[in-house]
C-alpha cells in the first residue's frame, strides 16, 4: 500500500493540530477508561505525525483523528459509559490502518518514551 492518498482528495484548509497539551492531558484522565495498548497506539499517530518523514496528506488524517479524539464534544459523547469512546476507537483504528507505514521503529521507540512519563507522571 502506497503511503500517500489519492490526489484528487483536495484540503480547502490546513488542518491544524491539536495543541500538544490538550492531547497529553486527555490521555492522561482517559489512560484508565481506554487502556494501555489504546494510549500507546494514540502516542505512534502522534509521534508519525509530527515526524518529518510523514507525507503531508498523510499527516493532514492523523491530525484530523488526534483532533477528533482530543474534542470533548463529538458523535458520541465520551460521558455515555461503553459507548462513549467507541466513535474516537473507530477514527483512530482507520487513522492506524493508513499510518501503518509511517509507525517506524523510531516512532514505537518514542512513543513507548512517552508512554513511560505520561504513566510515570499519572
Amino acid at each position: 500500500m502506497d503511503q500517500s492518498f489519492d490526489p484528487r482528495i483536495a484540503l480547502e484548509a490546513p488542518v491544524e493540530p491539536p495543541k500538544e497539551e490538550d492531547f497529553m492531558s486527555r490521555l492522561r484522565s482517559g489512560m484508565r477508561r481506554i487502556g494501555g495498548p489504546a494510549v500507546l497506539q494514540l502516542l505512534q499517530l502522534w509521534v508519525a505525525a509530527r515526524a518529518n518523514g510523514t507525507p503531508l496528506t498523510m499527516k493532514a488524517a492523523l491530525w484530523g483523528a488526534l483532533g477528533y479524539f482530543v474534542m470533548p464534544m463529538d458523535a458520541v459523547p465520551d460521558a455515555i459509559p461503553l459507548a462513549g469512546f467507541g466513535d474516537d476507537v473507530a477514527v483512530i483504528a482507520a487513522a492506524l490502518a493508513l499510518a501503518h507505514r509511517a509507525i517506524s521503529p523510531e516512532v514505537q521507540a518514542r512513543a513507548a518514551e512517552l508512554f513511560s512519563r505520561l504513566f510515570s507522571r499519572a
